[in-house]
């Protein structure tokens, strides 16, 4: 005969005893913190996949661009009043925007995503704070006819140039710049600040090239390369 442990009936009719309950809210709690260690380092990780995904969404289009125009880059100089304009290198015509929207290019990928804030109205509706034809967007472009970009860094076509072949030749950048050392508080007509900033520090951007690439640059690998406005240095 089959002897029946009534202790046992007992205990599984009345559930979990305490002790067991206790381990298995600790055991639920150990898993709750991880995965929301997991998600915010997941979404840290994130913001240089999505801004180089942005900076490479605009480069198609301006290649796209080149293409339809025998392989050059847009003119922004004064002999082509459609897209003259730009002064910094974020600085860009509102024709030329509207020309690399209509090659697929959102508003947002026209700003990182480690800097939101400058996707507001004092950036994108510049023309209406200033007299100028110009939106402000996040990312910095060495477009032929920047007034305040040395000639040298002017991307004129999709050949290289400087002595440098199109994978090495860069033609947009994450806004790393410094105002008297200072990357958290760079001043032109509006407040800026660096993107992809680690307290007070840039852990590096992403730079786009001439034949459609993009990758990251840590900060330790930059060079300051020029200067805007007040002494504003760019550093890509």
């Amino acid at each position: 005969m089959i002897k029946i442990d009534r202790r046992s009936i007992r205990s599984a009719k009345n559930g979990f005893n305490r002790l067991e309950l206790m381990a298995v809210v600790a055991a639920v709690v150990v898993l709750a913190i991880l995965l929301i260690l997991g998600s915010a380092v997941m979404k840290e990780d994130s913001v240089p996949t999505r801004c180089r995904a942005n900076l490479a969404q605009i480069t198609k289009a301006f290649l796209l661009y080149a293409q339809d125009n025998h392989g050059l880059l847009p003119d922004c100089s004064l002999r082509n009043r459609h897209f003259y304009g730009p002064s910094w290198p974020w600085d860009m015509n509102t024709n030329l925007v509207q020309d690399l929207m209509e090659r697929g290019v959102a508003r947002q990928a026209l700003y990182c995503p480690a800097n939101p804030g400058m996707n507001d109205p004092s950036h994108w509706d510049f023309p209406n704070v200033t007299s100028t034809p110009n939106r402000i967007v996040g990312y910095g472009f060495l477009l032929y006819g920047s007034r305040e970009v040395p000639r040298a860094f002017w991307c004129r076509d999709v050949q290289g140039g400087d002595g440098q072949p199109p994978s090495r030749k860069e033609l947009g950048m994450d806004a790393t710049m410094s105002m008297n050392g200072d990357y958290t508080d760079v001043r032109g007509l509006l407040k800026d600040r660096t993107s992809h900033l680690k307290g007070n520090t840039p852990l590096g951007g992403n730079i786009s090239f001439e034949d459609g690439h993009s990758e990251w640059r840590d900060f330790k690998d930059m060079q300051q390369r020029f200067s805007t406005g007040a002494n504003v240095i760019w550093v890509f």
